[in-house]
């Protein structure tokens, strides 16, 4: 089962925002001051150039630059807002891209797996059919036989009674039978397995959704 965007974010954020341990012994963690614009620009820029987060969360990045804008035109009245705004934005941008990072990896590791069942069921229903040819051919050595028996049964050169032979023959011809068609069964199990795990792979795989985060105004006079 496919992990969401949205939950992933949601982890991530919570993480990113709790509080400092309050168990009994554990000193509380300081909490650092509030980014300003400035560290709030670099720490976007820092996210636009990390190699591993620099392709996700392109919306949310975008909202974030968007909000810095807004503040450097804010006025005194309103910059606080614009600044709490910023500041989640920011916050915003870099969860998302973390989200959709591990999405996209989980997504990976998915197709891996997918790819590595799809190669050992191909393996098995090679060694299944090559069980059936196997089968095949001591099914007819067998029929052979039986045949073999017959004759000598009919030609007089057997001392066993013609109607214990033909028992005994058609006893073997059923047993063999029944293997064969087990194997066939297990054959066309297997066959099927193989084509829905390479249709599996075929599909193309949906570009995940981001995060889409709106703060709340701020309330403070």
């Amino acid at each position: 089962m496919r992990i969401g965007i949205a939950a992933i974010a949601a982890g991530l954020l919570v993480l990113s925002v709790a509080p400092g341990a309050r168990a009994q012994g554990v000193a509380p963690v300081v909490e650092a001051a509030p980014a300003g614009p400035a560290e709030l620009r670099v720490q976007l820029q820092a996210l636009d150039q990390d190699p591993s987060l620099g392709d996700y969360a392109a919306i949310e990045r975008y909202r974030a630059r968007e909000a810095l804008t807004a503040l450097d035109a804010a006025d005194d009245r309103s910059r606080e807002h614009a600044l709490y705004v910023a500041r989640r934005r920011v916050e915003a941008a870099q969860v998302a891209a973390q989200a959709e990072l591990a999405q996209a990896q989980l997504m990976q590791l998915e197709r891996e797996h997918d790819r590595i069942v799809l190669q050992a069921t191909r393996a098995e229903a090679e060694r299944a059919r090559r069980e059936i040819e196997q089968l095949r051919l001591q099914s007819l050595a067998q029929q052979e036989e039986a045949e073999r028996l017959r004759q000598m049964a009919l030609e007089g050169q057997s001392a066993l009674d013609d109607a214990t032979l033909r028992a005994q023959a058609a006893s073997a011809e059923a047993a063999q039978a029944r293997r064969l068609a087990q194997a066939r069964q297990r054959e066309a199990e297997l066959a099927r397995k193989e084509a829905e795990l390479a249709a599996s792979l075929a599909q193309p795989v949906d570009d995940a959704p981001s995060v889409d985060e709106e703060p709340p105004p701020s309330s403070e006079p």
